[in-house]
């Protein structure tokens, strides 16, 4: 499980067959996350949408609930998240394969959210 979630979300983000220029990974993040642990996915969109509704900036809004995504996998009680899973999965294992997941995802937010800060400062 550890590396399909990986490998799924790597592979959208940086494709070999498109010389490493791919996605953002959000909605193949949300994919894993469905068949791993969906229970987190409805957490996930709630602070997004809310996030960018505040900032008006979905960079931003997606950065903070992706690095909030693991923090959640870390609190969420074991026998809460095995009530909420379709196949055996430990937290830790969540955890970790979650925390690189957003990782991946987040690697391809930060050029634009450091071009947004770069045009915001330069503008005021």
């Amino acid at each position: 499980l550890f590396l399909s979630m990986n490998g799924a979300v790597l592979g959208h983000c940086y494709p070999v067959w498109l010389k490493f220029k791919g996605g953002r990974g959000l909605a193949t993040a949300a994919g894993v996350f469905l068949f791993a642990a969906w229970i987190v996915v409805p957490v996930w969109l709630i602070l997004y949408f809310l996030l960018e509704k505040i900032l008006k900036n979905i960079h931003i809004a997606s950065a903070i609930a992706l690095i909030a995504v693991p923090i959640f996998c870390f609190l969420i009680p074991e026998d809460v998240l095995r009530n909420f899973v379709f196949i055996p999965i430990g937290k830790m294992e969540l955890l970790i394969a979650g925390s690189i997941v957003c990782f991946i995802s987040l690697t391809r937010h930060l050029p634009p959210i450091l071009e947004t800060l770069k045009n915001g400062s330069a503008s005021a």
